[in-house]
Parts: C-alpha cells; structure tokens; sequence
C-alpha cells in the first residue's frame, strides 16, 4: 500500500490531536483552488510539522548542507528545487545522464534562476524566508499530487496528510504513490 508507515511518520511530527478539528474535504478544496492553501492543516500544524522537519532535517539549521549535497533546514536536493523554480528546468536530466550527482550542480551558479532573488546555493542557504516558504511550497504540492495519485483522498486524516506529505518531501511524490516507506 502506498501508505504504508504514514502513521509512523505521523508521529514522528508529533501534529496535535485532531478530533475537534472539522476538514473540508481534499478534492473539494482543489476543486476551488488553484494553489492549494493548507486549508486541512491550521497555522498551528502547519508550524508544528514545519519545527519538526526542520529538527528531523538539520536540528534547525538553515546553513547545512550535508555529506549527500542536501541543502538548508529542510535538506532540499537539486530536484525538489528545481521543482519549486529556483534550478534551471532540465538541470537534473542533463546532470544524471552525465553520471554526475543531481545535488553537485547546486554548487554552480549557472544553475539557479534566480527566482525571489537566489541566484546560488549560498544566497539559498542565507535566506531562512525562502527555505521556509520553499518548505510550505513542497509540501502543498505533494499534498495535490498525492491526492491526484488518489493516494489521500476526502477521508484523510490530518496525520495521513502531513505524514504523506513529508514523506513525499523525502522521496518525492512520484516515489512515495509507488512505493510508498516499505
């Protein structure tokens, strides 16, 4: 099952207890909206699973990057930036069919778009506002693409939600609908 484990996850984020929390239902939400919101999660959970990624990530720290070439609080990698618009489309398929790392070309500067004004991997790093915005990014895109992968649906719990989220910022969504953490 593609939510094997979400409730380990769940936990892990430590999210307050739900049960006097009403939900709109998922597809009704994207229904209505082009950019999904975080009408499933309040401020206060959207904070709480932001704190507890960025413990789990980096023990909140916005500078690190990683033995891998993970980069920020968040520990994002050349694709999921490149998602987001801050890398150059493209950057990862010609990185990989060269046999080079995806997260090595975080290092060059030709890479970056400079979108909200980063224009390299240090300007990345310098700017918690970005990391933090590029998080909330994330994972409301995974949160669409997993509902259109029907992996959550209207009757997700809010554990479900920020637990396949965050996985799917780990592995990505495409990974998370097909394999799932087992």
């Amino acid at each position: 099952s593609t939510k094997i484990r979400w409730a380990t996850l769940a936990l892990l984020l430590t999210l307050p207890s739900t049960a006097s929390v009403t939900q709109p239902p998922l597809l009704t939400t994207f229904q209505t909206q082009r950019t999904y919101d975080m009408q499933q999660l309040s401020k206060a959970q959207m904070n709480q699973l932001r704190e507890s990624s960025k413990q789990r990530e980096s023990s909140g720290r916005y500078g690190v990057v990683n033995k891998r070439g993970f980069t920020g609080a968040y520990q994002f990698g050349l694709p999921a930036l490149e998602d987001l618009g801050y890398i150059k489309k493209g950057t990862f398929d010609r990185l990989t069919a060269a046999n080079k790392s995806a997260n090595s070309g975080l290092t060059d500067p030709a890479n970056w778009t400079g979108k909200d004004g980063i224009k390299n991997v240090q300007d990345f790093k310098a700017n918690k506002e970005i990391q933090d915005l590029s998080f909330e990014r994330r994972i409301n895109n995974s949160i669409l693409d997993l509902t259109q992968r029907g992996v959550l649906t209207d009757s997700s719990t809010l554990e479900e939600i920020a637990g396949s989220a965050f996985a799917a910022h780990l592995i990505g969504a495409s990974g998370f609908a097909t394999k799932g953490l087992g």
